[in-house]
């Protein structure tokens, strides 16, 4: 069934111990080529999508840190902040607004933003094949 499983990709250094990220479905696991990052793309079921969002935010560093979850076609995209969570979807251009607001308020660069993909499972091939694997 479509959208029945959410991935995430998960960054090393936003959380407060990166050991919490062992206890998903690790899909790939890519460095950056441009930072010290390690990219987590995790797999998450739909029935278990609130307590992942639950434990992402009390799992993130405060502050300038967010994750991001979303199903396979971009319908649904969860953006966590340690306070504060958005759903949107890809083409919910008021709600992206409403989160890069919500980003300048609090401090988190904007350009951070660029770094919010992939937001569909077709985006996953091409952000993944440029990234060496761990």
């Amino acid at each position: 069934m479509k959208n029945n499983i959410y991935h995430g990709n998960l960054l090393n250094t936003s959380f407060k111990n990166e050991e919490f990220l062992k206890k998903y479905k690790i899909l790939e696991k890519r460095k950056s080529n441009r930072d010290e990052w390690v990219h987590y793309l995790v797999a998450i079921s739909v029935n278990e999508l609130d307590d992942v969002i639950a434990d992402i935010k009390a799992n993130l560093l405060p502050t300038i840190y967010y994750a991001h979850l979303y199903n396979e076609d971009g319908s649904d995209i969860i953006v966590i902040f340690p306070l504060k969570v958005f759903r949107l979807s890809e083409k919910d251009e008021e709600g992206w607004k409403e989160v890069k607001r919500y980003m300048g308020e609090h401090g988190i660069l904007i350009e951070r933003w660029k770094d919010a993909k992939p937001k569909t499972f077709q985006e996953e091939v091409i952000y993944y094949a440029d990234k060496p694997l761990v």
